[in-house]
C-alpha cells in the first residue's frame, strides 16, 4: 500500500507541472518550447526562417549566443555568452522597424556578416536572424524587420560590457596559425577570419606571417616585448583617422606586406594587416578600418621581423 501511494503521489507531481520551484515565472512563454539544454547554435548553412514563435520576443532571457550564418562573408562568431542585461539586448530586438514593401525604395546592402542569435529561456529557447548586408534584413518569428546591424552591435556591446566587468582570462591564449585561401581560384588574398568583438590594441598572442604570391608563410611566433609595443603604439595611435590609403605603396616588394594573426585574452581570432609604413585598425564594435601610419617603435618591431 505505501508503494501504490507513492507512485500515485509521483503521478500527481508530474500531471500538475510540479518542478520543485513555488513560484513559477510570470513573463511570457518564448513561443513553442524547444528545450535545448547544450544551447547549440543552428548550422551555418540553415535557411533564414521564423521559429515558430511570436514576432517579439519575450523578457526573462538567461542567456544568449551569437552564430555564423553562411553568406559568403566570412567572419569568426563571439566565443562565449551574454548572460547579463538580456533584457535591454531584447528590447532593442523589438524595438526595431517592421518591414513594409515599398515601391520607391531600393536596396544597396552586401557583404556584411549574416547571423543567427539565439535566446534561452527556463522553458526554450527562441533564434531569430539577420543579414547586416541585407535591407528587410532581420526575422524574428514570422515578420520580418529592418535593423539586423542594430541588433548584432547591441549584442556585441552587451558582450564587451561583460567582459569588461568580469575581467580577462588569467590562461593566455595560444598564438594561432597564419591565414590559409579558401580555395584556388581565390582572387585576393584570404586574410584571416576575424572576431568582431577582437581588439587588437588588446593582442596578447600572434604569429607573423609574411606574404608569398597569394599565401602567407609563417615567420615566426611574437614575443612578448614585440606585442608589448604593438599594444602601446596602437592604443596611442587607435583615435586617429589619417585618411591614409595604400596606392602609395604600390611597385614595393612584397615583403612589405605583414600580417600579425593574433589573439585577444579572450581567445578571439584578431589580425593587424601591415604594408609598407601603415595598417588596417579596427575597433569593435565598430567594424569600419582605419589606415594608421605607424610609430617608431612598431617600424622597429616590423623591420625587425623583416630582416628574420
Amino acid at each position: 500500500m505505501a508503494r501504490l501511494l507513492a507512485t500515485l503521489l509521483t503521478a500527481a507531481l508530474l500531471l500538475a507541472g510540479c518542478d520543485g520551484d513555488p513560484h513559477p515565472a510570470t513573463s511570457s512563454p518564448p513561443g513553442p518550447a524547444v528545450l535545448d539544454a547544450s544551447f547549440h547554435c543552428p548550422g551555418a548553412h540553415s535557411s533564414a526562417r521564423g521559429d515558430g514563435g511570436s514576432d517579439t520576443l519575450p523578457t526573462g532571457a538567461t542567456a544568449a549566443r551569437l552564430c555564423l550564418r553562411d553568406n559568403h562573408t566570412p567572419w569568426a562568431p563571439p566565443l562565449g555568452l551574454v548572460t547579463t542585461d538580456l533584457d535591454s539586448l531584447v528590447a532593442v530586438v523589438n524595438g526595431q522597424r517592421i518591414f513594409h514593401e515599398r515601391p520607391d525604395v531600393g536596396c544597396g546592402g552586401v557583404g556584411g556578416p549574416s547571423w543567427f542569435m539565439v535566446f534561452r529561456y527556463r522553458n526554450g529557447t527562441r533564434t531569430i536572424s539577420g543579414d547586416n548586408g541585407g535591407c528587410w534584413d532581420l526575422l524574428v518569428g514570422p515578420t520580418q524587420r529592418f535593423g539586423s546591424t542594430n541588433v548584432f552591435q547591441a549584442y556585441l556591446r552587451a558582450l564587451l560590457r561583460q567582459r569588461h566587468e568580469q575581467g580577462a582570462p588569467e590562461v593566455p591564449p595560444m598564438a594561432p596559425r597564419c591565414p590559409v585561401r579558401t580555395s584556388a581560384a581565390e582572387p585576393q588574398l584570404f586574410l584571416g577570419v576575424v572576431s568582431p568583438v577582437a581588439d587588437p590594441r588588446l593582442v596578447a598572442a600572434g604569429t607573423w606571417c609574411r606574404r608569398v604570391g597569394r599565401s602567407w608563410r609563417r615567420v615566426g611566433t611574437a614575443t612578448p616585448a614585440e606585442l608589448a609595443v604593438l599594444r602601446h603604439d596602437m592604443r596611442t595611435t587607435s583615435h586617429r583617422d589619417h585618411g591614409l590609403r595604400l596606392q602609395h605603396c604600390r611597385g614595393l616588394p612584397e615583403s612589405t606586406h605583414t600580417l600579425l594573426f593574433g589573439s585577444d585574452p579572450w581567445g578571439e581570432p584578431l589580425e593587424v594587416d601591415i604594408t609598407c609604413d601603415v595598417y588596417r585598425l579596427s575597433t569593435p564594435p565598430d567594424p569600419r578600418a582605419r589606415f594608421v601610419r605607424m610609430l617608431p617603435g612598431t617600424l622597429a618591431v616590423v623591420a625587425a621581423e623583416q630582416g628574420r
